[in-house]
């Protein structure tokens, strides 16, 4: 009996591939499909933030483009179809982004409140339990933080992302960015620690420490009202007062001045002299 061609099993079109493949992705995906809940979702969550960690560098602002798609294609998958598996996810990623910052939690924060409706609907939130919670509390101190004056809030967001890179910033910039940082983290405490590194504040306030022109920080738990931009320009404050203190005292003696009136003249005084006697004039002589 003559056995099988080998070739026949060879030789295989590009089209019975591609069928091939789909075949073994949609039975991958029925796999997952069928599985528990909680394992589908968290495959779906480790594949979500594998694809994260390759794009994490990337994200420079508020317009994580990229984060956004990688998180609807995901909820897009057919394992998450299901509304167990989908509420599994949304509870596990909750759980994962209310734990603390790691690279790609902030792009995620970000995008993952229109996605679940988060941003419109708290409670959406809140049966999440106590993690669900805490990142209602950072999504209020967004909101705060969204109200301060352009400059602030330029300012603190540029420091959260530096805060994110490892490298610690130079002395002179230590000096100017560090009193900002620890205030956005006392006003903030919530949100900061869910979308930027607060380890990387404990370094740069340990250095900021030994540099001889650092300022006086609040202290942890202090919420007296403290402003670092009045810190800074204490000392240019005083010159502002001294200086206003000078002029208002020039101008106080200069209107003295003026009402008492200008000084009498002088008085040519010749006591000290011999009168003068004039001659008179010489008669002309008679002819």
């Amino acid at each position: 009996m003559t056995g099988p061609d080998p070739a026949a099993h060879t030789a295989v079109s590009p089209a019975a591939a591609a069928t091939d493949t789909g075949t073994a992705r949609e039975a991958a995906d029925t796999a997952s499909v069928v599985g528990t809940p909680t394992a589908v979702a968290q495959d779906a969550l480790a594949r979500l933030f594998a694809r994260c960690a390759a794009i994490a560098d990337d994200w420079e602002g508020p317009q994580p483009d990229k984060w956004r798609a990688m998180l609807t294609d995901t909820l897009a998958e057919p394992a998450l179809q299901t509304d167990a598996a989908r509420a599994a996810f949304e509870q596990q990623l909750v759980t994962v982004l209310a734990s603390g910052w790691r690279p790609g939690h902030d792009a995620l924060f970000w995008v993952a409140p229109s996605a679940f409706g988060w941003d419109t609907a708290p409670a959406t939130l809140l049966r999440h339990g106590a993690a669900g919670e805490r990142l209602q509390q950072a999504l209020d101190e967004q909101r705060t933080f969204d109200q301060q004056v352009d400059r602030l809030r330029f300012l603190q967001r540029y420091i959260a992302g530096r805060l994110r890179r490892p490298e610690l910033p130079s002395d002179e910039e230590l000096l100017y960015r560090v009193p900002h940082a620890v205030d956005m983290v006392r006003r903030f405490p919530t949100w900061t620690a869910t979308i930027t590194d607060l380890s990387a504040l404990d370094r740069w306030t340990a250095r900021y420490a030994t540099l001889p022109k650092a300022r006086a920080l609040p202290a942890p738990g202090d919420t007296r009202p403290w402003s670092p931009d009045v810190e800074s320009n204490r000392a240019l404050a005083w010159i502002v007062i001294g200086t206003v203190i000078l002029l208002t005292a020039i101008a106080i003696i200069s209107r003295l001045g003026e009402k008492r009136g200008p000084p009498p003249r002088a008085q040519m005084s010749f006591s000290n002299t011999e009168p003068v006697s004039v001659p008179p004039p010489a008669s002309a002589p008679s002819k």
